[in-house]
């Protein structure tokens, strides 16, 4: 799930680069060789439900090329809350699979307008009722360190500026396994030793 800010501080370059990091995201998970699905949330002022989880590339597509349509508002503010109801919404349908990940990317250039501990208890919420969903959010162009609210919406933070929000996008849409320790076996052959 891909959770975009489309705020009027996101207009121009900032999220001309999101709609390509976004597109190269929908080409690299809905392949051939797998059953991936999409789904994609706007948030603003208000948060809207673009895409419910699909396998249409060009519609999922479509929906990514209309974010700047909305970041062109600059009286679009930036409220987490909203965007949080709205994945709730979406999860609540998903058929969750044990053999597969289901992450949330949440994409954002700027602090919340709604400055209520809302947001906190909605992603709460959405962590008790869909344990196996991993949040990561990306802090774009905000600086290097990474701030409270976001921290305190999400598993995993990322940074990212312009010119590397695609790679960004990418790497969070991805789940890295930690092992508390790895054996490993395998014959020697002496003979490589003389």
């Amino acid at each position: 799930m891909l959770i975009a800010d489309v705020s009027g501080s996101m207009d121009g370059s900032r999220v001309n680069a999101v709609e390509e990091g976004a597109t190269k995201l929908i080409d690299e998970m809905i392949t051939d060789d797998n059953d991936n699905k999409v789904s994609i949330i706007s948030f603003g002022t208000n948060a809207k439900i673009e895409s419910d989880w699909s396998r249409n590339k060009e519609d999922l597509k479509a929906k990514v090329d209309a974010f700047d349509s909305y970041a062109s508002d600059k009286e679009n503010l930036t409220n987490y809350y909203d965007a949080f109801v709205k994945a709730n919404e979406l999860l609540a349908n998903y058929q969750h699979s044990d053999d597969r990940n289901t992450v949330i990317v949440f994409l954002t250039d700027g602090l919340p307008c709604w400055e209520t501990p809302k947001q906190v208890a909605e992603y709460a919420s959405l962590k008790e009722n869909y344990p196996y969903v991993i949040v990561n959010a990306i802090q774009y162009e905000m600086g290097p360190f990474i701030m409270n609210s976001i921290r305190e919406v999400s598993d995993k933070q990322f940074v990212a500026t312009e010119g590397s929000i695609a790679d960004a996008i990418i790497e969070a849409s991805m789940i890295r396994l930690n092992y508390s320790h790895i054996n490993i076996s395998d014959y020697v052959n002496p003979e490589f030793f003389e």
